[in-house]
Order: C-alpha cells, then sequence, then structure tokens
C-alpha cells in the first residue's frame, strides 16, 4: 500500500514537471515515472531474494525486507500504469483494473487465489461485451 501512495505521488509530480516542461499533457509520460520501479526496485529486490533463497546467506530478515521490496515496486509501478491506462483507455476502464489484478496475483504466484478469479469472476462477460461494442 505504502508503494502505491508513494508512486502515485511520483506519478503525479513527473507529470506535472512534463506539463511544466512541455506546455501540454501527454498520456505517455505518466509511464515515465514507473521507470525507476520497473527496472530497478523489483529486479534489484527479486535477485537479492533469489540469491538470499539459493545460497542461504543473509537470514530470514533479508528474505523479508526483499519481498517488502518487491511488494512496494511493484505497487508503485502499476500505479502509474493503472492511471495511464484509465487516462488513455477510458471505454475499457473495468478490463484493465480486472486484469492489473490478476497480473498482481500472477506475478506474486498465488496460484489458488488466481484461479479463483478467473472462474468467479461474472464481471469479465460483461467487461468484453462492453469492449466488443467499443471496438
Amino acid at each position: 500500500m505504502l508503494g502505491s501512495i508513494i508512486g502515485g505521488k511520483y506519478s503525479d509530480i513527473t507529470m506535472a514537471k512534463s506539463i511544466k516542461a512541455r506546455g501540454h499533457k501527454v498520456a505517455q509520460d505518466r509511464l515515465r515515472s514507473g521507470y525507476l520501479s520497473f527496472f530497478l526496485i523489483v529486479p534489484a529486490s527479486t535477485l537479492v531474494y533469489g540469491w538470499c533463497l539459493e545460497f542461504e546467506k543473509g537470514g530470514l530478515a533479508v528474505v523479508i525486507i526483499a519481498a517488502f521490496v518487491i511488494g512496494f515496486g511493484m505497487m508503485a509501478a502499476f500505479s502509474s500504469l493503472n492511471t495511464y491506462t484509465a487516462g488513455t483507455f477510458v471505454f475499457a476502464i473495468g478490463i484493465f483494473t480486472w486484469l492489473t489484478g490478476l497480473q498482481r496475483r500472477y506475478l506474486r504466484k498465488e496460484w489458488l487465489s488466481f484461479r479463483q478469479s478467473i472462474c468467479c469472476s461474472t464481471h469479465l462477460v460483461l467487461h468484453l461485451e462492453m469492449l466488443r461494442y467499443c471496438l
């Protein structure tokens, strides 16, 4: 949750800077705030997490901290990605929100929750029909 709040604020700051520099708003500028999380924080903390588990170094504390940093980075990155997709694809906001939830569950390897959300999602059919008529 902390990553979502900080990532959202950082996304707003990045967007304000790009509007000030360019003079107008471009939706893709919001994605720039996710670069740090997507390409530095998540891969580095995943590497530390895997290395500590594989070679049994650092103890449980390092693994827990690395897992927290992975979650923080994913939430920070997804907040800018969600805002971008909601602003760009207004007609399909429901399907993107649903797919982002599935993506988070898939990346965290919660297979049971992932499978249940696919099987129990009655809204998916409605969103797909809405998307089909909008396109």
